[in-house]
């Protein structure tokens, strides 16, 4: 039987309460209210993976299920019940993607007080201190993302908060980054401008964080944030083109951060050679 909204908004009233009540290094707490978050969050998620693990198996036992080759065509005939057996694995696996279908541009997250209460938690277990937690929550604010595209600024609000946050704190730092370097938030910084500038300010703030895994995490969002804008159409020369302006502000910005070594590193050279 299905379950009614009221109870699912009960239940993701409690465990955000769970959440927001353990100790912090209770990690296998956290983990099984995680997993039950999953299921209040994104309750496809088991029938897909489900599918796609009866899928593969689905294959294996194709190769080698055939019947005789009765036509003049020699073409391989399976046994009915393994093609009813495939059209209803992927009938199952059409109905677990059934949820993006009320997502979409321009869709946000429900308003219902429960879901929102275990979302904030979810959001904010993002950044937790451990490894574990804070990937298993990071996944589902993912997942939340990739349904609604026009709530990633507000759902990456508090990683670009953390990350210009002082003081410095590793894994904080390491936590936002994760966050803010994922496939929609890097996607979204290109037609997003107000999250763009948020960002950038807060990565070329972030100096602050000088531990070397907090220093390794902010290259990597600045590698992935560089590709990313460096495709074909933002380096194209036609007449007419011009860079978008926070894009030209954030260069004018990185550029003003460069030594004179860094600029122009044969002009550096001759001054440094030439005598005094």
């Amino acid at each position: 039987a299905a379950v009614s909204a009221e109870v699912r908004s009960l239940a993701a009233s409690a465990v955000a309460a769970v959440l927001r009540g353990v100790s912090p290094d209770d990690t296998e707490t956290l983990g099984m209210a995680m997993s039950v978050a999953e299921d209040i969050m994104s309750p496809f998620n088991r029938d897909y993976h489900g599918c796609r693990s009866a899928l593969r198996t689905w294959h294996a036992d194709a190769t080698a299920l055939t019947q005789p080759k009765v036509d003049a065509a020699g073409v391989k005939v399976r046994p009915r019940w393994l093609v009813g057996e495939y059209t209803f694995l992927r009938f199952l696996w059409r109905s677990s993607q059934a949820a993006y279908h009320a997502g979409g541009p321009g869709a946000m997250p429900p308003l219902d007080p429960g879901y929102a209460a275990l979302l904030s938690e979810t959001k904010r277990m993002t950044l937790h201190k451990y490894r574990s937690v804070r990937s298993h929550a990071r996944t589902l604010v993912e997942q939340c993302m990739k349904r609604f595209p026009s709530a990633i600024a507000q759902l990456c609000a508090h990683a670009v908060e953390a990350l210009a946050a002082t003081p410095g704190d590793e894994d904080r730092c390491v936590a936002a980054c994760a966050l803010l370097k994922s496939t929609m938030s890097i996607n979204r910084l290109r037609i997003d401008p107000a999250y763009f500038r948020g960002v950038a300010a807060a990565l070329l703030g972030s100096s602050h964080h000088d531990a070397e895994k907090a220093q390794t995490a902010v290259n990597e969002l600045f590698l992935s944030i560089a590709i990313r804008f460096s495709r074909s159409q933002l380096r194209a020369e036609a007449d007419g083109f011009a860079l978008h302006p926070d894009l030209e502000a954030a260069r004018e910005n990185i550029y003003g951060l460069m030594s004179l070594k860094e600029k122009d590193p044969a002009a550096a050279a001759a001054a440094t050679a030439a005598p005094a």
